[in-house]
């Protein structure tokens, strides 16, 4: 709910910086300042200054400075508004809320209320854990016997549920808690006919925190051998969505901000034990599958993750599609694996806290290499499998949003796999394309934002005063992507006439001309409609279907054709041009049936869209790509060049331009977005199409990427 600017100016006036670090960081007066360790870096000796007189605080070293409310923000993770509400909280000041409709207020304070009846099923646990006959004799037991320490449980709040159906429920019920509040928060399950009892039942309680050390789900594990499943836990709620929540960060975020590096481990007692042997900077997903949501939450504190797998190939095998997700989302990441049989928890129990930090110092590896080796150990000399492994690791490394980091490992891996560098850049250069583009597709699934509708009938006559306005647009109507003046009166009766290309000769180009791709038959959707919403990307897929249809089956000195070079380059990837994405897929289609097909089972094709398509293709002189050239930048083979190297110019000044084109569209995405996340992602993706179109422009000797 928002709070009133006469609230925060409340906030504001009645804060102590002092007071207010005091609580994080000792602080000892020198002068006019108060000085201490910082705590958003590894600090030795004091560097982080208070200033009492300014309400500032600055650190000499790693530069971290603001104000009380930013120093909150930072060191509990948290939101402006949730630092204003906490300080508030602190300093005793009433808060006032703005407006907010009914509902709103309605969903804040449900929230509110089951953040309470959390807060004492928290309590309650930990109250049976620790002073009920059956909590000490089996669950307090159990802890101990782990090595878990009192002040441990304590400070992560673990709990036993005495093993009968209705415990909890009664005593939250005495306590005045209404029972579809028990059931919404997850702790107790109704069955039909209305019979209701507690979820968790003799067994030890795993607390879930958010980032502020509320509880809001528990996970629960059951101490009998035979009893499915092992853990149970809390349903998702509105305060709890389990993508979204890691375990122990709230008690890990200093640390990982200090020390620069989250440890990701896979359980609550991995994160336990490690925790009380000194090792504080570590989370754990608990046993589920690694999320964004997970990863964006590590990104607050730190881009630096170090993954300890269990000595167990499966569960690493398991857990190597989450880890690809961290490289995705650009953070650095490393791997440490222990000895067959043993877990984090296990073999640091095993070890001692001294001797395991130092196992994870001298033993760490960056991730990607780490991967590389472990898949080659199995390959061993299976050609299949080592170009199985190859394709999984380049793949990985195409995750990389830095360039520079991907250089690297592209090197590294190439020594490893005993692969040439430059095979391992091409195949990445292509999975990346493929991803961007079917991102593309994807986020503009059906009609596509940047374009004007595409018609499925002849185009209106009426007055275009009278023309219902267009369905919303994720970007504003450009007059560039809009049907040329003359298609918007065509009666629906006839096709418009067509000015054939001017011959060969003297005769001057004022501009290059594009088929109509309609000659004397209805069409429902004039080319020269599709070509409006991107010429240059439109006719880069035109000379490539050009090419297509001359030489498509024409072979190579490797007796390689050349629909087959193409269609092995750009696989699945989109046409902007309908029309021209139908021949494509049509010529694809039909090879596989018939090894002869040739230009005339174009021509006299029974679709007579792809039948004038193709015939006003074929019309289309070298002169005029020529002029294309001049106008649009765009390079197009000559027919008397060599077949290879017309494939290679084909294919790659057609990705050049659709890099460009996902360029300028991405580039408007940027500057509407009003998501910083959003516009860091946009970012990179940016700046791995620069990358793209660089290399491209390099292969075609362009002087420039415009």
């Amino acid at each position: 709910m928002p709070i009133s600017e006469k609230s925060i100016q409340e906030v504001k006036d009645a804060l102590d910086i002092v007071d207010v670090v005091s609580d994080y960081v000792d602080l000892k007066k020198n002068g006019n300042n108060w000085w201490g360790l910082c705590p958003f870096h590894q600090d030795n000796t004091p560097s982080f200054s208070v200033a009492p007189n300014k309400n500032f605080y600055h650190c000499f070293v790693c530069k971290a400075s603001g104000d009380s409310i930013k120093f909150v923000q930072e060191i509990e993770g948290i939101s402006y508004i949730e630092s204003i509400r906490k300080l508030a909280q602190k300093f005793g000041v009433q808060i006032q809320e703005t407006q907010v409709t009914p509902e709103e207020e309605k969903a804040q304070k449900h929230k509110e209320s089951l953040h309470i009846v959390l807060k004492f099923a928290q309590e309650f646990f930990y109250d049976n854990l620790m002073n009920s006959e059956e909590g000490k004799s089996i669950g307090l037991s159990y802890f101990k016997e782990r090595g878990f320490r009192e002040g441990t449980i304590e400070e992560f709040g673990l709990g036993y549920t005495i093993n009968d159906w209705h415990a909890f429920e009664k005593a939250a019920l005495e306590k005045g808690y209404q029972a579809e509040l028990l059931k919404e928060a997850g702790l107790i399950i109704q069955k039909e006919g209305g019979k209701q009892y507690d979820r968790f039942r003799g067994r030890v309680i795993f607390p879930i925190h958010d980032l502020s050390g509320r509880p809001i789900a528990f996970g629960a594990r059951t101490l009998k051998k035979d009893e499915k499943p092992k853990y149970l836990n809390s349903p998702e709620t509105p305060v709890y969505h389990k993508g979204q929540v890691l375990y122990g960060l709230f008690q890990a975020k200093n640390e990982i901000r200090q020390k620069d590096n989250c440890y990701l481990v896979e359980g609550y007692t991995d994160v336990i034990t490690l925790y009380q042997a000194g090792i504080h900077n570590v989370v754990a997903t608990s046993g589920t599958a690694l999320t964004e949501g997970q990863i964006k939450l590590i990104k607050r504190f730190t881009e630096n993750v170090t993954v300890l797998y269990d000595g167990d190939d499966a569960g690493i095998k398991a857990s190597l599609r989450g880890t690809d997700l961290l490289l995705e989302q650009g953070l650095n990441v490393r791997a440490v694996r222990f000895p067959d049989g043993e877990d984090p928890d296990s073999y640091c129990r095993g070890l001692g806290g001294e001797k395991f930090q130092e196992y994870l110092e001298q033993n760490h590896q960056d991730f990607i290499l780490f991967k590389t080796n472990l898949q080659l150990d199995e390959a061993l000399n299976d050609p299949i499998k080592k170009a199985a492994v190859t394709r999984e690791i380049v793949e990985s490394i195409s995750k990389i949003p830095d360039p520079i980091k991907q250089s690297f490992f592209y090197k590294e891996c190439s020594s490893l796999l005993q692969i040439d560098e430059d095979i391992l850049k091409e195949e990445g250069r292509k999975i990346a394309e493929q991803k961007i583009w079917k991102e593309e597709k994807r986020r503009t699934q059906g009609r596509r934002s940047w374009e004007p509708p595409i018609y499925d009938a002849p185009i209106p006559t009426q007055d275009p005063s009278s023309v219902p306005p267009p369905p919303p647009m994720d970007y504003p109507p450009q007059e560039a992507f809009m049907p040329p003046p003359e298609y918007m009166d065509i009666p629906t009766d006839e096709a418009p006439s067509v000015s054939p290309l001017p011959p060969i000769g003297k005769q001057e180009y004022k501009e290059p001309e594009f088929p109509s791709f309609v000659s004397g038959e209805s069409i429902n959707v004039p080319l020269e409609v599709q070509k409006a919403n991107n010429e240059r990307l439109f006719i880069a897929e035109l000379e490539m279907i050009r090419v297509i249809l001359e030489k498509g089956t024409e072979v190579d000195s490797q007796n390689i054709s050349v629909l087959s070079h193409i269609i092995e380059d750009i696989g699945d990837a989109y046409f902007i041009s309908p029309t021209l994405r139908d021949i494509f897929n049509t010529y694809k289609n039909e090879i596989i049936i018939s090894k002869n097909i040739d230009i005339d089972f174009f021509k006299n094709h029974s679709d007579p869209l792809i039948r004038n398509a193709c015939k006003d293709i074929l019309k289309i002189s070298p002169k005029a790509s020529r002029n294309w050239l001049e106008k649009f930048k765009i390079f197009v083979p000559e027919k008397d060049e060599d077949l290879e190297q017309i494939v290679f110019k084909t294919i790659a000044h057609w990705k050049y331009v659709r890099q460009k084109y996902l360029f300028e569209q991405r580039q408007k995405d940027l500057m509407t977005s009003t998501d910083f996340e959003e516009q860091d992602q946009i970012l990179k993706e940016l700046a791995e199409l620069k990358n793209q179109m660089t290399v491209l422009a390099n292969d075609l000797g362009y002087n420039d990427i415009n």
